[in-house]
């Protein structure tokens, strides 16, 4: 049986989606700075944020990995 999450499914998404947002409106910031600055904002560790909102643009086709659901699928999960 896997760990309890520390975090929300939905509090993870909205916390990614903001940095998303801070990326496409000021196009000349890093992840890093987005990251850095929404982090404490919604109380979530700069490093989960930053790891999070990676596979977000992975998962929405703006990053070339494997997608959540290619992982899953390969795992047989």
């Amino acid at each position: 049986m896997s760990a309890p999450r520390k975090y929300l499914l939905e509090l993870r998404a909205t916390a990614a989606r903001l940095v998303n947002e801070a990326l496409a409106e000021e196009p000349q910031v890093s992840l890093n700075a987005a990251v850095l600055q929404i982090g404490p904002q919604v109380r979530i560790a700069t490093d989960m944020l930053r790891i999070w909102s990676k596979q977000g643009r992975v998962d929405q086709g703006l990053s070339p990995r494997a997608t959540t659901s290619d992982v899953a699928r390969i795992n047989g999960t």
